[in-house]
């Protein structure tokens, strides 16, 4: 029997709303906290919504009529307990070439924000380290030849996406974990990029990426942090991208009429009892 440690997360998030008629419909999906590396209980959920699992993912969805103007309550509370797990980076992950040939091909579709096509990407493929076969030793090399490469380590009003964070030299953890995962596939190595929270003295947008390793697991690799292989009680889950690289928090679609919207953004966090669990 063991312990988990985790956070309840109230989420006070609200659509301020003006639509040009009375017959406007409207549709709303905002990814919700998923049963993926920890355990969510539910405490409250917006009236009108419903939970729906998709993947690794859950979201809350939302259809109906609303009226000419108003406020719409998009909040909920969640309890979440991570499931922490350490693989230890000095031991042996499995080699690249253990690695399915299927998986490998699954994971290399390039995009604008993990263009393994790009010629200025590749170019670091030719980099000493980057043709190190042990997986633990890679990620470490990998790490640190990015800390060396994004030398201005500061938020970003937009995302960069992996060229323009190795272009412009800086980024903050959407850039790290946008190019790791690039020069990841770009090895071999399938990767995915999730996002959450990480809760320490206070909670913070976070996005770390994960690798598949030949024992068949998918493991942390947070390339902002320092960290691989250390998954703490600190990360919460949001959601996980493998092939659409920028799924919106958010997605909204209406028809009937025009519609003007704003949506306001609170949440509060407060670490809670642990829990044991068998």
């Amino acid at each position: 029997m063991c312990e988990l440690c985790g956070w309840r997360i109230e989420k006070r998030d609200k659509i301020r709303y003006q639509a040009s008629s009375g017959n406007v419909h409207i549709q709303i999906k905002l990814y919700f906290p998923p049963n993926y590396r920890q355990i969510v209980i539910v405490r409250r959920v917006p009236a009108g919504f419903k939970i729906v699992k998709k993947g690794l993912n859950s979201f809350l969805f939302y259809r109906g009529k609303i009226s000419r103007k108003g406020v719409m309550d998009l909040g909920y509370d969640v309890d979440v307990y991570p499931i922490p797990y350490f693989l230890d980076p000095q031991s042996h992950w499995g080699k690249v070439e253990e690695i399915p040939e299927s998986m490998k091909r699954k994971y290399m579709e390039s995009n604008a924000y993990w263009p393994v096509s790009e010629e200025k990407i590749k170019g670091i493929t030719r980099e000493f380290w980057f043709g190190e076969s042990r997986i633990n030793v890679w990620v470490k090399n990998a790490i640190v030849s990015l800390w060396k490469k994004i030398k201005n380590v500061e938020p970003q009003g937009e995302r960069l996406g992996a060229l323009r964070a190795l272009e412009l030299k800086r980024g903050d953890c959407d850039e790290f974990t946008d190019l790791f995962i690039t020069l990841a596939r770009l090895r071999g190595i399938p990767s995915r990029r999730i996002t959450g929270m990480f809760i320490s003295s206070r909670a913070e947008l976070h996005a770390w990426s994960e690798i598949f390793i030949p024992s068949g697991e998918w493991i942390i690799a947070d390339a902002a942090m320092r960290n691989a292989g250390n998954y703490s009680p600190n990360y919460v889950i949001l959601k996980v991208e493998e092939f659409n690289p920028s799924l919106p928090d958010y997605q909204l679609s209406w028809k009937g009429g025009n519609l003007k919207y704003e949506i306001e953004r609170k949440v509060h966090t407060e670490k809670i009892i642990c829990k044991s669990r068998s």
